[in-house]
């Protein structure tokens, strides 16, 4: 069985992302972006495009595979809000969250924990979310990961890059 969130929003700014060892930059802002990994969860990240031209829209998925032989509870500390998330930035400018720029600055998600923030074993939870290309040009890293408490994504995903040409 999968489950999923579905939900698109628009996004205008420029956003920044932190130095990585690694690999892209992974972006940083509205969360603490966190290496802690929750036992028998696998989080990835895809992109429906890798190149985009300004004001063009891609979907972004999120999904987190519960790997494990129990029933688990998937982010969302709390249980407000769906259990993912995914941070879309840029060197040098301020990253977004696509559920915070979903929201607004007046939304606000219900707090209950719900079935979409429970994996069965070999099952996975999903959540999509749609950002449009500003008209800024450069490269995007976007990292998805489970929600906890304190705005803390944790989980990771491993980074995904989108340039915007």
């Amino acid at each position: 069985m999968r489950r999923s969130f579905q939900a698109s929003i628009v996004l205008v700014v420029g956003l920044l992302g932190c130095r990585s060892s690694v690999g892209p930059e992974l972006p940083e802002g509205p969360y603490s972006l966190s290496r802690l990994r929750q036992s028998g969860i696998d989080v990835t990240l895809s992109a429906s495009m890798s190149a985009v031209a300004p004001g063009e829209t891609v979907q972004l998925t999120v999904a987190a595979r519960n790997s494990s032989s129990r029933r688990l509870q998937v982010g969302a500390g709390g249980g407000c809000g769906p259990p993912m998330d995914i941070v879309i930035g840029q060197p040098g400018s301020p990253s977004v969250s696509l559920l915070s720029e979903l929201l607004g600055s007046h939304g606000a998600f219900t707090c209950e924990l719900n079935e979409g923030h429970f994996v069965d074993p070999g099952e996975t939870e999903v959540v999509r979310l749609t950002w449009r290309a500003p008209s800024q040009r450069g490269d995007f890293t976007a990292v998805g990961g489970l929600r906890g408490s304190e705005h803390q994504l944790h989980t990771l995903s491993a980074p995904v890059v989108i340039a915007v040409r």
